[in-house]
């Protein structure tokens, strides 16, 4: 471990001299760059400012010559004298181009000082012949002879300043070589002398970051991981919608017990909300007045509110109303199967935490999820076991309720009861009115009964009625309010009117199918003896089971 060290300490050492060696190397390389980088920049400078100034400078000479034509005698002297002074500056420069031009360049500039001699003797010609009055002469030179050797003139220059400006981009390509080149090698130098460097000292930092965030991570998701767990455990074993708002309650006031957490759910007409559950009643109460679905914005709006300061002028108004200020408040939608259901109201008088948004949505929509499937299973439930026109049990329902009875060894009577001439209804006032009188007759069954019975629409027009731990005289009375309760609704409701036999099975029947067929025996001696009839069957036996 000790020889690590130290050979790890002489490299280290090692590693700054040959830095500083490095770095000398480069500055010195820099500099030679640099200063070459001036050199051309100096010449390159003067080349653009000439070649403009040499191109601007013809076109003054050029409109000085053909403006002197073409106005009156006592404009030409400012268009002479413009013209002078351009040619006396173009001469300058011309003059200092030999003084700085290498040995290449002097025969392009010679070549150009020609034609500008050339030009020269044209242009004072054509201005004496204006002089002289002869300005068509004058504009036949401008048009011929003076554009042939302008041309020349003009290629000349291009050709130097081409020459030129070649001469200048090959210097700064090598300078521009040698800097990146130089530039690679510092860049080389320095990245290796660096990493290593960087490398043993901050190994063992990145490393022990490195382990520090996987066991942040690796413990938040566990945590996650667990509260999911045990929400869903908790969720699973809760059998009813109250069960199941119960144990969302308690797991939002365990896992953020610094919130306030309500649930408003929507009553069966989707008109009003009720406080169905909160998680610390103490502190929280009625957290929300809203009465409405279609007044909480989160249910307007479907989506997540976060509000910061639940006393800002942009936040909820039921929240200002209350007045809180320096809290914050989440409200989320509670959808099942994309239908609303009500809203979950969450406050706390400090700053949202991290994480505390996700955790809320995450255990309320666990929650959400099992009242939906809760609804489900008892909609299902209840479409199996139900009939769809009255809301009665149908057969197999019955049966099965029977069956409990039995297994208890609870006596029961059994009542069957059809509708008098219920086709004849059907044919003369429509299938409508025949729907209406079932379940006409359906609700005065039940407003008749106790909870302890059962009733069941048969089949058709055919109702069965199971007495639990009742007499077949106690039956009878029963079917007699049933038959009052029939004739006094039907007599303000817009209905035409029905009656209904019925027949009382014996109770001594071993099964019900048995009291069934007893009590249709009895049935058909109602309806032989003219129908809106009650016939017990058995009755001797009344008075001992009373």
């Amino acid at each position: 471990m000790g020889r690590r060290r130290d050979s790890v300490e002489v490299g280290i050492a090692v590693a700054m001299l040959a830095m500083v060696g490095f770095v000398s190397y480069a500055f010195k390389a820099t500099g030679r760059v640099v200063a070459d980088a001036e050199a051309v920049a100096r010449d390159d400078v003067p080349l653009f400012g000439d070649a403009w100034e040499v191109r601007y400078l013809d076109e003054v000479l050029t409109h000085s010559a053909s403006r002197y034509v073409d106005t009156s005698t006592a404009e030409r002297v400012a268009w002479a004298d413009r013209y002078d002074r351009a040619a006396l500056r173009l001469e300058e420069i011309f003059e200092i181009a030999r003084a700085r031009a290498n040995p290449r360049d002097i025969a392009h500039i010679e070549r150009v000082s020609e034609a500008n001699d050339t030009l020269v003797a044209l242009e004072t010609r054509i201005l004496e012949l204006a002089d002289a009055g002869r300005t068509a002469e004058a504009r036949a030179i401008l048009g011929g002879e003076y554009v042939t050797h302008k041309a020349t003139y003009r290629d000349g220059i291009d050709a130097y300043f081409a020459a030129r400006k070649k001469h200048l981009d090959e210097r700064g390509k090598k300078v521009a070589a040698n800097a990146r080149s130089t530039k690679i090698a510092v860049l080389v130098i320095l990245g290796v002398i660096g990493g290593i460097l960087g490398f043993l000292g901050r190994v063992n930092q990145l490393q022990r970051s490195r382990n520090a965030a996987r066991v942040a991570e690796r413990n938040a998701f566990a945590a996650t991981q667990l509260r999911h767990a045990r929400v869903h455990q908790g969720l699973e074993m809760s059998l009813t919608e109250e069960q199941a708002l119960r144990t969302l309650g308690d797991a939002l006031a365990e896992e953020l017990p610094e919130w306030s957490t309500e649930l408003l759910l929507a009553d069966s007409s989707h008109a009003h909300l009720r406080q169905a559950r909160t998680s610390a009643e103490d502190r929280c109460g009625p957290c929300c007045d809203v009465l409405t679905p279609d007044r909480c914005p989160a249910i307007r709006r479907g989506t997540s509110l976060v509000f910061s300061n639940t006393g800002s002028y942009d936040a909820c108004p039921y929240l200002r109303e209350r007045a809180l200020s320096g809290g914050t408040a989440i409200c989320l939608p509670l959808n099942v199967m994309g239908q609303s259901i009500g809203v979950s109201h969450s406050v706390s008088p400090s700053e949202l935490g991290d994480g505390d948004f996700e955790t809320i949505h995450e255990v309320v929509q666990v929650g959400v999820d099992r009242i939906g499937v809760l609804r489900a299973f008892a909609t299902t439930e209840t479409q199996a076991s139900r009939d769809p026109l009255t809301g009665l049990l149908n057969r197999r329902s019955l049966e099965d309720r029977v069956q409990g009875l039995e297994a208890r060894g609870l006596p029961y009577v059994v009542a069957f009861c059809d509708l008098d001439h219920f086709k004849a209804l059907n044919d003369t006032y429509g299938h409508s009115a025949g729907d209406r009188g079932l379940r006409l007759f359906s609700r005065a069954i039940r407003s008749a009964l106790r909870p302890t019975d059962l009733v069941a629409r048969w089949g058709g027009e055919e109702f069965v009625i199971v007495f639990s731990e009742m007499n077949p005289a106690y039956a009878e009375r029963t079917l007699h309010r049933i038959r009052e309760s029939l004739a006094t609704t039907l007599e303000t409701a817009d209905q035409p009117p029905f009656t209904f036999s019925a027949g009382v099975g014996d109770p001594r029947s071993e099964s019900l199918h048995d009291a069934i067929q007893s009590a249709d025996a009895a049935l058909l001696e109602a309806k032989q003896a003219g129908r809106d009839q009650i016939v017990v069957s058995a009755r001797e036996l009344t008075a001992g089971l009373a």
